[in-house]
């Protein structure tokens, strides 16, 4: 956050920096987002991954980046059954928290 608001104050932005709830946004004041940035690799744990997606998308009219962790290839490749995958990680079972 320290590095985003120098860089913010040093352009003049415009750019609106929140942390929220992705089941939260509907009932937020936030509606036509240009451009959003969300997940930051948090996809995964969420207990409804779709909903969220898709209520990030509908509040954004131009582009929605989303970032996540992806499974590498090796290990997608052994386990998948020829459909697309997705594994839900409720806690830290992936790797611990970087603090």
């Amino acid at each position: 956050m320290p590095n985003f608001l120098e860089i913010h104050r040093k352009l003049g932005s415009r750019v609106d920096y929140r942390v929220l709830d992705f089941y939260e946004l509907p009932r937020s004041s936030l509606r036509n987002i240009r451009l959003c940035s969300c997940f930051s690799g948090i996809l995964y744990h969420l207990k409804h991954p779709l909903l969220a997606l898709e209520t990030v998308c509908g509040l954004t009219t131009d582009t929605a980046i989303v970032e996540s962790f992806v499974t590498d290839g090796d290990t997608w490749r052994r386990a998948h059954s020829g459909r697309p995958t997705m594994e839900f990680y409720e806690t830290d079972e992936l790797g611990k928290p970087v603090r």
